[in-house]
């Protein structure tokens, strides 16, 4: 009773980026098309998808008050702009956190891109009324070559205050993939938020048929095992099923339908 240990929980970030990034142990900055749209958006611009929407859902460690849905839509306008906006909402009744991002991606060379968002937010708890705040991210990406590329996203650079004793987080995203052959993908990404240790992140995509992809991937903070199936309903629709394990909180399913046009 005489040492004060503050802990600080969710803190105005989203740790669910997409199903296809869960399946991958949170892999985000290096993701392309609609699946960057709650990330990294200046992938979009080095893609040569011209619209996507996406909606998905994550119940974390399979609890109910913990379900985490978003819906996203991407436009691009011409080979070099692209603009998005999407909706996060995560938490229950008595918490809630909610968020609106409007991101904007623009191609500088053949092999170059940068991106900004702004996002709106707002924490409501039931007994303590609600707070709104606004946050930003911004993103660059790159390829090194037709089989590789690289990544980099900034959120905040420093904490947005959202109370007296509580901030937002801050966090940045170092990322880089190698398309090992046209049926393996491999990602890495370290992830390092103000006040923590860095997290690395390891994911592998493999597509033993070109309906279907299955995933891979492993965190070492906290320690996260995942696993996730991509099927190709349509030519332009396709569904995620992915999987997160924590050997101490349990399993995190989550599913997202995405529909993309070339």
């Amino acid at each position: 009773m005489l040492i004060s240990i503050q802990l600080h929980g969710q803190r105005g970030a989203y740790t669910f980026q997409g199903s296809r990034s869960a399946g991958l142990a949170d892999v985000s900055s290096t993701l392309s098309s609609i699946d960057a749209l709650f990330n990294n958006f200046s992938n979009v611009s080095l893609g040569t998808d011209k619209f996507g929407v996406m909606m998905a859902s994550q119940r974390r460690f399979s609890l109910s008050e913990l379900t985490n849905s978003q819906i996203g839509v991407f436009k691009k306008f011409g080979d070099n702009n692209a603009f998005g906006v999407s909706l996060n909402s995560y938490g229950f009744s008595e918490y809630r956190e909610q968020k609106l991002s409007l991101s904007y991606a623009r191609r500088l060379l053949e092999k170059l891109s940068i991106s900004v968002n702004f996002d709106y937010n707002q924490l409501i708890i039931s007994e303590n009324g609600q707070k709104s705040f606004l946050t930003y991210g911004i993103g660059l990406s790159g390829k090194i070559n037709d089989k590789m590329g690289y990544a980099a996203y900034v959120f905040n650079f420093e904490n947005s205050s959202i109370g007296l004793q509580s901030e937002s987080n801050a966090y940045i995203h170092l990322g880089f993939y190698n398309c090992v052959t046209d049926k393996l993908k491999i990602y890495t990404e370290v992830e390092k938020y103000i006040e923590e240790s860095p997290n690395l992140k390891v994911g592998l995509e493999y597509s033993p048929i070109a309906l279907l992809d299955v995933r891979l991937g492993f965190n070492t903070l906290p320690g996260t095992m995942a696993f996730g199936l991509s099927l190709d309903l349509f030519s332009d629709i396709t569904i995620d099923a992915d999987f997160q394990y924590n050997n101490l909180l349990g399993t995190s399913p989550s599913l997202s339908l995405r529909y993309v046009l070339d």
